[in-house]
């Protein structure tokens, strides 16, 4: 868990690049967790992160992983999803990973920035409330994109791994698991799962290495 951003700050450049930054991060732990996926035996059938509300709190963020797991494996899928996480919040990324995402975005925004005529009304009504709700910024897909396109370049992968040391502590962690009411399922108790978390911390666990050399 880590302290939200006030309404009152979000008004700022500070803000719509933390937006940026923090997307990019959760998108590079989404593909590993995504090629965990891809093996013979994966470790669970899908998982992701993102960094939002910790549940209804608006003054409380968190970073937060989420595992689908098979029966029988639960175990086995938290190990991995806090494994990758960890590994992330040690070593942090790679260049070519980060090179990569961020192509990937501004894709993105070219493509809603090309196509901001043919925008649905549902989706303006949705940033607006978001704007009247909780302050969030609305800047119009033509400003999004010119200011990506301008601070990009000036953000380094060491920026962003300066920044998921922020959102991932080694303190203030909560798992809950949501577990189906079924006869012969066999639940693992809460020393289990700190055994789990303290194991993957104990682990050995090495940064991400590529081919390429990145």
């Amino acid at each position: 868990k880590h302290e939200a951003t006030p309404d009152n700050e979000k008004g700022n450049l500070g803000y719509l690049i933390e937006l940026c930054v923090n997307q990019m991060i959760c998108e590079m732990l989404n593909t590993r967790l995504s090629e965990l996926r891809q093996l013979p035996r994966p470790p669970f059938i899908n998982a992701h992160v993102y960094d939002g509300n910790f549940y209804v709190s608006k003054t409380k963020d968190a970073f937060t992983g989420v595992a689908v797991c098979k029966e029988g494996e639960i175990e086995d899928g938290i190990t991995a999803l806090l494994r990758e996480i960890e590994r992330a919040r040690r070593f942090g990324f790679t260049e070519s990973e980060y090179a990569r995402i961020r192509s990937e975005y501004l894709r993105h925004l070219e493509s809603a920035y090309n196509e901001r005529d043919k925008r649905k009304n549902d989706s303006y009504v949705s940033e607006y409330v978001r704007l009247f709700l909780d302050n969030e910024p609305a800047p119009g897909i033509e400003n999004e994109y010119a200011l990506f396109n301008q601070i990009a370049p000036n953000i380094s992968v060491q920026d962003l791994n300066r920044f998921l040391g922020q959102l991932i502590t080694e303190t203030n962690q909560v798992i809950t698991l949501f577990l189906p009411d079924k006869e012969g399922l066999i639940y693992p108790d809460k020393e289990i799962i700190l055994n789990i978390l303290k194991q993957v911390k104990a682990d050995g666990v090495i940064g991400v290495i590529h081919s390429n050399g990145c």
